[in-house]
């Protein structure tokens, strides 16, 4: 029986279980560009790859293991394109099919990695991708879906601290840049992360930035009207993931 896409998402996310990050698999970048080519509509990044079109011979490759493996049906047809089986047609159908979709740039001091979280009602398709060009997808609650983000944005001993320090507000973001020298809770950063929520159906985008230094964790965003630099427990960072996302669905 064929299954409409539709039907293949709510398979997917019926997966998910309270409680539970649900691994899926994973895939290489050439193995998604074989697949999906490299201009989808989410903007992924390719890190291991790069920008590279589907007739490079590592995509070539890369599907003909997809063949090997049995994941993958070539097309009968020329110039069709090739048809996954059940479980990875059921990720990049998922994948493409919200136009809600939270993302994460967390860089360190040589590495990066990312997390694009793709958001329907109830559940969360998540897609974290290692700078060596790993895509893992997992299945999760949405009601754990701001706390397994809290955990990748910052280690829980880094917000456990007993002094707070006051928020400090600036007009204007380059006032913020200009200020960040003196900041040693900035300017000693281990690790800062780029934090982006995209609602197409609403034409809205949120941002916001996190950074984890020895002195604790900051959150740096639009606040009332000013752009705000604040100290932040944990909770701190689950209520940021769950405000982006009211903040574009909300009028």
């Amino acid at each position: 029986m064929t299954l409409s896409g539709k039907d293949r998402i709510v398979r997917l996310l019926g997966k998910a279980t309270p409680g539970q990050r649900v691994m899926l698999g994973i895939l290489t970048d050439e193995q998604i560009i074989a697949l999906e080519g490299n201009d989808s509509d989410q903007g992924t990044v390719f890190p291991w790859l790069g920008p590279v079109s589907a007739e490079d011979p590592r995509v070539a490759t890369a599907l003909r293991s997809l063949v090997a493996l049995g994941l993958v049906t070539p097309s009968t047809e020329d110039g069709g394109s090739p048809i996954p089986h059940d479980d990875i047609a059921d990720i990049l159908i998922t994948r493409r099919g919200t136009r809600m979709l939270f993302l994460v740039e967390r860089e360190l001091a040589e590495t990066k990695r990312w997390s694009y979280s793709y958001l329907y009602e109830g559940a969360v398709l998540e897609e974290q991708i290692s700078d060596d060009g790993f895509h893992s997808f997992a299945v999760l609650a949405i009601d754990d879906f701001g706390s397994n983000l809290a955990d990748m944005l910052a280690p829980l001993e880094a917000t456990e601290v007993e002094t707070m320090l006051e928020p400090r507000r600036y007009a204007t973001a380059e006032e913020f840049i200009a200020a960040t020298p003196d900041m040693p809770e900035i300017a000693d950063s281990v690790a800062v992360s780029q934090v982006t929520m995209l609602n197409a159906a609403t034409d809205k985008a949120k941002a916001s930035a996190v950074y984890v230094s020895p002195s604790g964790v900051f959150i740096f965003r639009m606040l009332d009207g000013m752009y705000t630099l604040s100290q932040a427990k944990r909770n701190d960072l689950v209520e940021l993931v769950y405000a982006m996302v009211d903040d574009t669905i909300n009028p």
